[in-house]
């Protein structure tokens, strides 16, 4: 239900209760139930959830879907190969630079309506939203992670604490690496609600990979359907 009525003792409650908070406040009961729009709790008494941390949620929330956003993308160079496309290529799919008319930065701006925006970073050693580093490490076969971990701590070293300076980091591991038992054909993953996201190969050139991972740095998580997370897919 979008909307429903309190019961009367319910808005008894909530009238009487100093804390509660229109649009904020959660109340928690035993044997809640809404019968023709109408929310009554059974038994026991009702709870209000915590207003201050219902409200620091959705203002976490806000700051990540709202405003102009910095952002990079890591085009790498290992020991055995590198990111399969260049940084010119990533930052015209990403950032649309060289005229590439359907973009990342794009996409986000429409999706939003226009309350989000992507812009590259705008830092002197990243170019067109684009910075390059080289790693003492092989990916052929080599666990994501691994890769990711030694990605991350050379660019701490050149550039200093990531997550301070850049909305969102996005690492285009040369392709090879693997996941689990060895799966190579993994595709791309991202920290929820945070500021990392990773590529595998050439998904860090693809239009929807982008999409879907950077939605799940602004905190979007998968609907599912079911008991399958991809159910709905």
């Amino acid at each position: 239900y979008r909307f429903v009525l309190l019961d009367l003792e319910l808005q008894k409650w909530v009238r009487g209760n100093p804390h509660a908070e229109n649009g904020i406040s959660t109340i928690f009961g035993e044997q809640a139930m809404i019968i023709d729009h109408t929310l009554s709790i059974l038994s026991g008494s009702p709870v209000l959830g915590e207003a201050e941390q219902v409200l620091e949620k959705n203002l976490k929330a806000s700051s990540r879907t709202l405003g102009t956003k910095s952002v990079v993308a890591v085009w790498i160079q290992a020991t055995d190969k590198s990111t399969s496309v260049t940084p010119a290529q990533l930052s015209d799919n990403i950032f649309g630079t060289n005229g590439d008319p359907e973009y990342l930065a794009k996409q986000v701006g429409l999706c939003s309506n226009g309350k989000l925006s992507f812009m590259p970073a705008a830092d002197s050693r990243v170019t067109d939203g684009v910075y390059s580093v080289t790693v003492n490490q092989r990916v052929n076969f080599v666990r994501d992670d691994v890769v990711v971990d030694e990605v991350l701590k050379q660019l701490e070293k050149e550039l200093g604490n990531l997550e301070s300076q850049f909305d969102h980091v996005m690492l285009c591991l040369p392709l090879g690496t693997v996941q689990g038992l060895g799966q190579q054909d993994w595709g791309a993953w991202a920290w929820l609600d945070s500021w990392l996201s990773v590529y595998d190969g050439d998904t860090c050139n693809l239009l929807p990979m982008q999409v879907h991972e950077i939605g799940h740095n602004i905190g979007l998580d998968h609907s599912a359907e079911g008991v399958d997370e991809y159910g709905d897919t």
